[in-house]
């Protein structure tokens, strides 16, 4: 899954606190190694990457739209 722009509004729009999760900054230090840049993450394959991280995509997306729907 490619992270965009839009997607990346859409979690600080949506996904209250977003930037105290643990697995918003996980999802960002995955995108950082997939994209070749500098990450904390090194224990993993770039295949390993991108599976986790549109698992964790699909798991951000899911809550956001549950929150969207219950914001309790």
């Amino acid at each position: 899954m490619e992270m965009t722009n839009e997607f990346w509004n859409f979690i600080e729009e949506n996904l209250p606190d977003y930037y105290h999760r643990d697995d918003v900054l996980r999802h960002s230090n995955l995108q950082l190694l997939i994209d070749g840049q500098e990450s904390c993450i090194t224990d993993l394959t770039l295949e390993e990457a991108k599976a986790e991280l549109d698992v964790l995509s699909l798991k951000l997306g899911n809550y956001i739209q549950s929150y969207s729907v219950n914001p309790s």
